[in-house]
């Protein structure tokens, strides 16, 4: 699925039907990107693509997750384990990050 922009108000993102509905605006194909590396306690976010070599190209930032959403994903997490009726030391081990990723690989 493409990407648009429409260079006069900096809508985005936008797409296809949004083109067809509003045919006399000024679009133009975003170039994809690669989401960036991040690292646990991150996340990545979109910004407003940019111009680079007359192409309009999507841009990436990485932020930190607030304690708020650090709190929710672990809450998510524990409760998908405990749907996977995993034992309660090994979450609790995983959880406290105790794990290698050889042993969370072989929790599997």
């Amino acid at each position: 699925m493409s990407l648009f922009i429409n260079t006069d108000t900096m809508e985005y993102p936008r797409y296809e039907g949004d083109i067809a509905s509003e045919p006399n605006a000024n679009w133009a194909e975003v170039e994809r990107t690669t989401i960036p590396e991040y690292a646990v306690g991150q996340a990545p976010y979109e910004l407003t693509p940019i111009l680079v070599d007359n192409t309009w190209t999507q841009q990436w930032a990485v932020r930190d997750l607030t304690p708020e959403e650090i709190e929710n994903s672990r809450s998510l997490h524990l409760e998908y384990l405990q749907k996977l009726r995993m034992p309660q030391v090994d979450i609790d081990r995983l959880m406290a990050s105790e794990l290698t990723s050889e042993e969370i690989a072989a929790l599997r």
